[in-house]
């Protein structure tokens, strides 16, 4: 992993260091990985009041959603669709239910199997033998971050983040590393990383008197 780096100026003259981390494989042990996969991190999700998402009905949600941007207010916030049930959990609001995401996660991310997704072979090539034997077992979105939409074809299309509990991510992560792969160290550099849609936002952080600025993440961090 490396780091490609920018600075950002903000008023007053603050200076922030972005670093905005590039994947590769070296040495691979099982054979060579073809040139189109796709690299990338994810940073496992704050689960903070998940219950209480999934608690909100689909009315409601759907009442909230803009995809015209009709309002004017330059969100085309919308609800993300999954086999006909509203989407609210994980980074693209691609599941329904905190059960459906945990029972793909286990095939997915670990290569457990259960009754709802098989057990796949992990990436395994035909080379990968010791691999292919191993233990596999049997809410609205919003184009905000375009400044990570380099990294996969479909980033633009991020969950509107929770910020309910992000005052403890520290405590409860033991770390304070935000956004899908780890990238902003903080929560200044996390609004610095948006773009599209939250560019005005963005800007108009950036341009706030310092003090503006410090008690706004004051706010966050109480929450």
């Amino acid at each position: 992993m490396r780091y490609v780096k920018r600075t950002v100026m903000l008023s007053e003259g603050e200076v922030v260091r972005l670093h905005r981390p590039t994947f590769g494989v070296e040495g691979e042990t099982y054979g060579l990985i073809a040139r189109t996969t796709q690299l990338d991190a994810r940073l496992a999700p704050s689960v903070f009041g998940l219950g209480l998402l999934e608690a909100i009905s689909d009315q409601d949600i759907l009442a909230g959603a803009d995809p015209k941007d009709r309002d004017g207010d330059g969100i085309s916030g919308r609800a993300a669709i999954v086999d006909g049930a509203i989407g609210r959990i994980g980074w693209k609001a691609g599941q329904s239910r905190i059960a459906d995401q945990n029972v793909k996660a286990l095939s997915l991310d670990i290569g457990i199997g259960n009754r709802r997704h098989a057990a796949l072979w992990g990436g395994c090539t035909a080379a990968q033998t010791k691999c292919r034997d191993g233990p596999h077992g049997g809410s609205s979105r919003h184009d905000g971050l375009a400044g990570v939409a380099e990294d996969t074809a479909t980033a633009r299309g991020w969950r509107t983040a929770l910020l309910w509990g992000i005052g403890l991510t520290q405590a409860v992560s033991g770390h304070a590393f935000y956004l899908h792969d780890d990238r902003a160290r903080g929560l200044t550099e996390v609004v610095l990383w948006h773009g599209g849609e939250a560019q005005p936002a963005r800007n108009r952080f950036a341009a706030l008197a310092k003090r503006h600025r410090d008690a706004l993440l004051v706010f966050l961090t109480s929450l």
